[in-house]
């Protein structure tokens, strides 16, 4: 249908004179109008097509089109508590939720830390007698009762038995006994409650717990897992074509519900999934209030850094001709399209890059009747 049977007979010379002024440049080759002279409109003219103009936003950079993601904790910050020995679950403090580096999850009644605090209290007593040996062979090398060599063989034996007893020390706090039943252990030389208390590696959050009260554990049996959530990694599958233009160290915008946060990409997976022909991407965040929660699901826009070129505004000031997108860039001489490559797209509005640098005059672009000037560009028809 031709547009100008549409145009009221008050305004059909003005129409006929702007077709006149756009149909002096050929618009076949869309993706190259570098060459496409400017329309000089007046204001008369502008109101009659009712075109709209706003102002064009330099934009040093952009967030790209929101892809799903989800918050995991990886292999690699994830600890499995284990019973140290053979004993009965006495007690359980926590079963799920945070807990800090340090803290007892469990108590392990054991009958072989009794066994371990024997071999302690006998390694005690021999370096006790191997003092009071060193320390009288040095008053009786003093008075030459004694010779060197004796005195450094009580030297030695007192060396190794202190070094023994050091070891067996780190052995009984690592098995989990407490710092004060350990000094009670050696200041009374009696054995303590057989009590191992298992407490968390790092601070983080409690899962899969496997073990509960009343049973009876061996060695290395799992008893809960722990996940480091501070930072929290987020992941998300992304289409092969856009991972591409993806690279480790670059800054992702998180989104929350009605929270943004700051994350950067870890790491890019160098295969790609055939059933989806996605990668996977890895992002860190930083998540000291453990507001963000493992499984739980988010959305990622990666940050890209543009020079020059890159513009923000409506979405409605797109047009198309022959496949390529372009917009009306309004100059000081007039009307002039523009081919463009849209960025993004976020709700009514877009960012673009344009083809080929923008004069220095273009402060607006038409968001409104852009459709138009494209139709009568077009030669009028639709």
């Amino acid at each position: 249908m031709n547009t100008l049977t549409n145009i009221k007979p008050a305004r059909l010379t003005l129409v006929t004179t702007v077709l006149s002024a756009l149909l002096a440049f050929p618009m076949a080759q869309a993706a190259d109008l570098s060459t496409a002279p400017a329309i000089s409109l007046s204001d008369a003219q502008i109101s009659a097509l009712n075109l709209k103009t706003t102002a064009l936003q330099a934009q040093s950079s952009y967030f790209s089109n929101p892809y799903p993601a989800q918050a995991v904790i990886p292999l690699a910050q994830t600890f499995l508590v284990t019973t140290p020995l053979n004993g009965l679950i006495q007690k359980l403090f926590y079963v799920h939720g945070p807990i800090e580096k340090g803290e007892v999850i469990a108590e392990l009644l054991s009958p072989e830390l009794l066994n371990l605090q024997k071999d302690f209290l006998n390694t005690y007593a021999d370096y006790r007698l191997a003092t009071a040996e060193y320390q009288r062979a040095i008053q009786l090398n003093k008075t030459g009762v004694v010779s060197i060599k004796k005195l450094q063989e009580a030297q030695s034996n007192q060396d190794k038995l202190n070094q023994m007893l050091e070891q067996q020390t780190q052995d009984l706090t690592l098995m989990g006994m407490n710092a004060t039943a350990l000094k009670a252990l050696k200041d009374t030389r009696q054995l303590q409650p057989s009590l191992i208390e298992i407490k968390s590696p790092i601070s983080g959050e409690l899962f899969d717990l496997q073990a509960k009260i009343g049973e009876r554990l061996h060695a290395n049996d799992p008893i809960i897992s722990v996940g480091r959530v501070d930072p929290i990694v987020i992941d998300a599958n992304i289409p092969t074509e856009d991972a591409d233009t993806l690279h480790e160290g670059q800054s992702v915008m998180i989104i929350q519900g009605r929270e943004n946060h700051a994350a950067s990409i870890k790491h890019i997976a160098n295969f790609t999934d055939p059933a989806t022909q996605s990668v996977e991407v890895h992002m860190v965040m930083p998540n000291p209030l453990k507001t963000t929660r493992p499984g739980q699901f988010l959305t990622a826009k990666f940050e890209f850094t543009e020079q020059t070129q890159v513009y923000q505004t409506q979405r409605s000031a797109i047009s198309q001709l022959d496949g390529q997108d372009l917009v009306f860039v309004k100059t000081a001489q007039g009307f002039k399209p523009f081919a463009i490559q849209v960025l993004t797209f976020n709700g009514t509005e877009m960012t673009f890059k344009a083809l080929q640098p923008l004069p220095n005059d273009a402060a607006e672009v038409v968001v409104q009747g852009a459709s138009a000037l494209k139709a009568l560009a077009m030669g009028g028809e639709e």
